[in-house]
């Protein structure tokens, strides 16, 4: 016994200068006497999860058989490290199963909710994330790391006055913390200062946090996002290249730099744009839900079968490069599409697919290929910048559902019938695209034109608004009937029946476009790459009038010239539509 002890005390003591070969023989006497002593175990399959199973001879799978083993399956540390080597091998799924089953069978949650907490952290599950680190932060209240992420899931919630007060706390213990603890906290404050607009406090976070340490990649990212945000394409392009320089792998520094050049009207700097907008598939993404049945990637290769449209990100996305769709059937490649339920019908009766099924149903067998939706402008080769312009419209209206909304809104009540849409979906909002939205009731100079019919489309989110200020009366007698419409064939079909669409930068605004329908879209200071950088008219839809803030955050200016715009319009119906703004 007394010997027992004291190779395990000299194992315990020495396990970070141990050889493969020591820690070979140190892991073999652990397996050993686990029935009696699994504490050995359990610390050796730490340091294991510590320096990566990698750069060792003992691997995951013969560690995992150990804890699998009779007399510890059932025990909750050993189901709680078999979480972790579950999840360093990216089985998420089975590794948060196993730490909520070591909770069940009585491990303490102090133990278990750090790994639980990073894992939802790390699939963007904030609510979640937020409930775990909120106990942790109870009862660890002096934990610098707990707290820091708490902030975070405040911050991915938009509750920003919260997410400031968390991460301010943990500088009470920066003299506590190490130098990478301590960088990181000035990231994240920099972050949420950021997001508040607080540019230059933001700033000086970033560079303290280089003053740490130098090459930390996401300080340079942020900072470049930072240029971005003031126009500054040249300084921010050389801080996200920067970023690339010392982690390759950083992809939203790489979807940020494909912003940037997708943004230029240069064709070859677009090229590019496309190419490095791949980054955005790289490593853990929740932006899309890949085929549930191995099919090749389309690479651009001649296609005999049928090649499935795999949609991605928002709504918009798809309903923007769905046009793709049409110009794949024209050249003989027939395509099928992935994707939320509520865009089936709309595809269908467009004639754009063949099929549809929804995000995890098995494609059928005639699929030869796969691609992400976003991914086909750099595929198909030959199609210019300019090919929106030439497809569009590519969305069809079905004549049953036209004459079905031309019966329920009846003949306009004015001159014109104007539909309006404020608000985007705000998990869409955040950094470059925070902002992008406004309120209904900045929209109030409109109100006092006369001959002019208004429709809300406006839906979940910001819908309430409708409800307050001058508009309330002002919608169309039918408007009851709008409000419970949720088919997008349905809006479809309503926005045939209007002469204008004035929105902001939603997926209403795509949907109008790929219909061919009249759209003056009002965009923010810095507008999203599709939109281009100073261009008063789009270069994917032909009758989309770009309205620009001329001033960070002020909508009161391009608002006046759609009030002016508006005027004009009532006596000309759009006749002088392409003159300048």
């Amino acid at each position: 016994m007394v010997k027992e002890l004291a190779w395990v005390q000299k194992g315990v003591n020495n396990i970070s200068q141990f050889n493969q070969r020591q820690l070979r023989s140190f892991f073999n006497r652990a397996c050993g006497i686990a029935y009696n002593n699994p504490e050995v175990l359990f610390f050796i399959t730490e340091h294991l999860l510590k320096i990566e199973f990698e750069k060792t001879i003992i691997s995951r799978e013969e560690v995992l058989h150990t804890l699998e083993e009779k007399i510890l399956i059932n025990d909750p540390r050993a189901m709680f490290l078999r979480g972790r080597i579950y999840e360093s091998s990216d089985m998420t799924g089975d590794a948060e199963a196993l730490y909520k089953n070591a909770i069940d069978k009585g491990l303490a949650i102090e133990v278990v909710y750090p790994s639980l907490s990073k894992l939802v952290l790390g699939q963007e599950r904030w609510a979640e994330a937020e409930s775990y680190l909120t106990l942790l932060v109870e009862m660890l209240p002096n934990n610098v790391e707990h707290r820091s992420n708490l902030a975070i899931t405040f911050l991915r919630q938009n509750e920003l006055d919260k997410a400031e007060k968390e991460i301010n706390l943990c500088f009470i213990h920066k003299d506590k913390v190490n130098k990478n603890t301590l960088a990181s906290l000035h990231l994240n404050r920099g972050t949420v200062l950021q997001e508040q607009g607080k540019y230059s406090e933001a700033k000086y976070d970033y560079e303290k946090c280089l003053a740490i340490i130098p090459n930390h990649a996401r300080a340079f990212l942020n900072l470049g996002v930072i240029a971005l945000q003031n126009r500054n394409y040249i300084e921010a392009e050389k801080y996200f290249k920067r970023c690339l320089e010392i982690n390759p792998e950083e992809r939203t520094a790489s979807v940020n730099l494909a912003g940037i050049y997708l943004s230029s009207s240069n064709e070859e700097v677009e090229k590019a744009g496309w190419e490095l907008y791949e980054k955005r598939l790289t490593g853990t993404t929740n932006i899309l839900t890949f085929p549930n049945k191995k099919i090749k990637r389309w690479s651009g290769e001649d296609i005999n079968g049928t090649l499935l449209l795999v949609h991605e990100q928002g709504l918009g996305d798809t309903f923007q490069f769905i046009r793709y769709a049409k110009l794949l059937k024209a050249d003989g490649i027939s395509c099928e599409f992935q994707g939320p339920n509520k865009l089936h019908k709309l595809l269908l009766d467009s004639d754009l697919v063949q099929n549809c099924i929804s995000d995890g149903e098995r494609p059928g067998d005639r699929i030869e290929y796969w691609t992400p939706m976003m991914s086909v402008p750099l595929l198909y080769q030959g199609v210019d910048s300019d090919t929106g312009n030439e497809i569009s419209p590519y969305f069809r209206v079905s004549q049953d559902c036209d004459l079905k909304w031309k019966k329920i809104l009846g003949k306009k009540g004015g001159q014109l019938r104007i539909a309006l849409h404020w608000q985007g979906n705000p998990e869409h909002e955040f950094t470059i695209s925070r902002g992008r939205s406004f309120l209904l009731k900045q929209l109030e100079p409109l109100s006092s034109i006369i001959n002019l019919e208004w429709i809300s489309l406006q839906k979940g989110l910001g819908s309430e608004q409708a409800f307050e200020g001058v508009f309330k009366d002002l919608w169309h007698k039918k408007q009851n009937i709008i409000d419970e419409t949720w088919s997008f064939t349905d809006t479809a079909a309503i926005l045939n029946n209007c002469d204008l669409l004035i929105s902001s930068d939603s997926g209403l605004a795509h949907l109008a476009g790929g219909l061919g329908l009249r759209v003056w879209l009002l965009l923010p200071w810095i507008s999203e790459w599709r939109w281009g950088r100073t261009s008063k008219k789009s270069r994917w839809y032909s009758n989309h009038r770009l309205l620009r803030q001329s001033k960070k955050g002020d909508w009161n200016e391009p608002i006046s010239r759609v009030r002016n715009l508006l005027t004009s319009s009532i006596s000309n119906q759009f006749n002088n539509d392409n003159e300048s703004l």
